[in-house]
């Protein structure tokens, strides 16, 4: 146990910087100040708020665009829906015609 002291109070003795220290931390924060990273640019407050507003935006024009496919779907299933039936009274309008003009036709010739 005494070693260990003795190494750890070495190891925690006060020793003076080198002489450019100063200087080399000056200049390397003059270098990181001056290298800015692209995703450093989005962390700043100001930038950071209208990245979310262009977010938000982003989400919103997306989500209308979904909306919008999903309405222009269920109006073309009403349409086909429509269109079917449309046909169907037609058939069997021209059915019911082709029957009372076979009466009155029987009838003309009764006559």
């Amino acid at each position: 146990m005494d070693n260990l002291e003795k190494q750890l109070a070495r190891a925690l003795q006060p020793k003076d910087p080198p002489v450019d220290f100063t200087a080399k931390v000056i200049a390397r924060i003059a270098d990181k100040q001056a290298r800015l990273h692209w995703w450093e640019f989005f962390m700043m407050p100001a930038q950071r708020a209208a990245l979310a507003g262009s977010l938000a935006v982003l989400m919103l024009v997306a989500g209308s665009g979904v909306a919008y496919q999903q309405h222009q779907a269920s109006e073309r299933r009403r349409a086909e829906a429509a269109r079917g039936q449309l046909l169907l009274a037609l058939r069997v309008t021209g059915t019911q015609l082709n029957r009372v003009s076979r009466v009155l036709s029987t009838a003309a010739e009764e006559r």
